[in-house]
């Protein structure tokens, strides 16, 4: 009897469990916005990346960055690449790697961003 009550128990625990997942909502990708010259490939192939692991990208074409680079607070030279993007509050420039970005969005440190300036490209050359 007592191992009839188990399972009639173990089941209705695992039916109120998967009734609550149906109800929560479905969790969101981090969205990209990816600013890029129309003509930069490697712009292109990063994307790619950030699409291939898990985050959603919407790009905007620009032949000049600077202003969108000014609005998010990246004034140094030093730190720019060939195409900047923001995501969750942060300024992103350079082939910044996945997992780099999801730690700045998991610790959200008191910064602009993050850059990758110099680093190897983490899609291939």
């Amino acid at each position: 009897m007592a191992t009839h009550i188990t399972r009639y128990a173990t089941v209705a625990v695992l039916f109120a469990a998967a009734s609550i997942w149906w109800l929560l909502p479905a969790a969101q990708a981090e969205t990209v916005t990816v600013y890029k010259t129309p003509t930069c490939g490697c712009c292109s192939g990063w994307v790619d990346y950030l699409r291939d692991n898990g985050f959603d990208v919407e790009t905007h074409d620009l032949t000049d960055l600077s202003a969108v680079r000014a609005q998010h607070g990246l004034n140094d030279r030093r730190l720019m690449s060939c195409h900047t993007a923001v995501v969750g509050g942060y300024v992103v420039e350079g082939h910044v790697p996945v997992d780099d970005i999801r730690r700045l969005l998991s610790e959200r440190p008191d910064v602009v961003g993050i850059t990758a300036v110099g680093r190897n490209n983490p899609i291939g050359d």
